[in-house]
């Protein structure tokens, strides 16, 4: 943390690769974290409601998403946010959560990365499977990144990113 915010002090980007999820309270427009390690859990929920999704990382570790968001794996999209309910000539409606958990269940976390200029979120699994959120407003928070010990990293609207609680400086 001290080395990351010396760096951008003197006008550098930093990446920080830890398998230690405690560095993503160290995240801002010029500190990337890739994590590794993590296993994506069993569980995918997507609220009606709100219009939220939640991606659940091992115990205590989600991603809560209220922008667009495709899975990416076998060379093509293999799911969209906006797939869930769609027929497509199929037998059934595609159930969002469950084909989600599906394509992403057990595979494990090869790095979490956000984009400076936008805060999309990029999860690769390192097998060729990759959950992409866009953050896509100038306005609404895109997506909530969040832990048990209420730490938060979130993709505001614009394209920033905030931690809380925040860094102390």
């Amino acid at each position: 943390g001290t080395l990351s915010a010396q760096a951008v002090t003197q006008g550098a980007d930093v990446l920080i690769v830890s398998g230690d999820s405690d560095a993503f309270q160290l995240i801002n427009d010029h500190v990337q974290v890739l994590t590794s390690g993590r296993r994506f859990s069993d569980t995918v929920v997507y609220d009606a409601e709100t219009l939220e999704w939640v991606f659940r990382f091992g115990p205590g570790v989600s991603l809560r998403v209220a922008a667009p968001w495709r899975i990416i794996g076998s060379g093509r999209i293999e799911l969209g946010h906006e797939d869930h309910g769609q027929q497509f000539g199929l037998p059934r409606p595609v159930d969002g959560p469950a084909s989600a958990m599906e394509l992403l269940r057990g595979r494990p976390v090869k790095t979490f990365s956000i984009a400076a200029i936008s805060a999309d979120a990029f999860i690769d699994f390192g097998d060729g499977y990759l959950l992409h959120v866009f953050n896509s407003s100038s306005g609404y928070e895109g997506w909530t990144l969040s832990d048990t010990g209420g730490r938060q990293v979130i993709a505001q609207g614009g394209g920033s990113v905030v931690t809380f609680p925040e860094l102390a400086r």
